[in-house]
């Protein structure tokens, strides 16, 4: 009787051991599974597809985003799409993704101003005081990102920050991500009419 049962544990650990590499190679097939159908969505909507098309698409949707964008594997426009994409997200890990992508120095400049509009449609307001501190940038193109990316924080100071903005700045391409990002912030209705935007 001690004989079988040591025997029996034996067969069952060497079962479960076998199994596993199963397991976990079925694992890798459904990751690369949802990882094909988000691109395939992305090629279909030519960017990122709307927030509830994804969230439909699969619960942890947003870790397929975050796998897709640290691959360096991955095509670049995939990559910079995951980032659009983790703007439709509001829970703790798009949250700190988009927060590494606008303070490690390490991600590329495109990376990061992909997600200050990324991040101010995930973060709102909390994310307003770095963006404001960007459209002091000495770079013109991360001035306009910035600027762009305000529009997406529907609040009274965001649109009044952009409009003096607007009076201070002189390039141009930066000039027009304001004008943009100011028609995206509705006016306040207890102030009284502004004219102009």
């Amino acid at each position: 009787m001690n004989r079988t049962g040591p025997t029996a544990l034996l067969l069952l650990l060497a079962t479960l051991f076998t199994a596993t590499p199963a397991l976990g190679q079925g694992q890798i097939e459904l990751d690369g599974d949802r990882q094909r159908r988000l691109l395939r969505a992305m090629d279909s909507a030519q960017g990122c597809p709307s927030g509830s098309f994804l969230r439909n698409m699969d619960p942890n949707i947003d870790s397929v985003l975050v796998n897709l964008l640290n691959d360096k594997d991955t095509p670049l426009q995939y990559r910079l799409y995951a980032v659009d994409c983790l703007g439709s997200f509001t829970n703790k890990r798009s949250i700190q993704v988009l927060s590494s992508l606008l303070n490690d120095p390490t991600w590329d400049k495109m990376y990061r101003l992909r997600a200050m509009a990324a991040a101010a449609r995930a973060m709102g307001a909390e994310v307003l005081g770095p963006l404001k501190e960007a459209c002091n940038d000495r770079d013109a193109e991360t001035r306009a990102a910035a600027a762009r990316a305000i529009g997406w924080i529907n609040v009274p100071r965001a649109r009044s920050f952009l409009k003096h903005l607007k009076l201070r700045e002189q390039d141009p391409m930066v000039l027009e991500a304001i004008t943009e990002a100011l028609k995206r912030i509705p006016k306040d209705p207890l102030r009284p009419m502004e004219t102009g935007i």
